[in-house]
């Protein structure tokens, strides 16, 4: 996080665990209680294995995590705070991009 707030890296690829752990959840809720209905709906995506087509799944939106969006992806979900990405070698990079605490 570091690096792309100080610009020298560009962006990183960022999948929230928030969505991903509650639809797991959800999911094998639904499957335990026997709600296939509920099940069909919550795994709207398929994919492939090596040996398996068409396999049932919940599949999280990837995100491009650049500066324009790190306060609203990693440290809205809790990820990260501002105060551990906004160390004193990074606060100016910090403060030019509206990331303060």
């Amino acid at each position: 996080m570091q690096r792309v707030v100080a610009g020298t890296q560009y962006m990183t690829v960022y999948k929230s665990f928030l969505l991903e752990a509650t639809g797991a959840a959800d999911l094998a809720v639904a499957k335990v209680r026997d709600r296939s209905i509920q099940f069909d709906a919550l795994a709207s995506d398929v994919v492939d294995s090596p040996t398996r087509k068409d396999i049932p799944a919940m599949l999280v939106p990837v995100v491009a995590l650049t500066r324009e969006n790190i306060e609203d992806t990693v440290v809205q979900d809790g990820v990260y705070t501002v105060e551990d990405i906004c160390t004193a070698a990074y606060r100016a990079a910090c403060a030019e991009i509206g990331l303060t605490s």
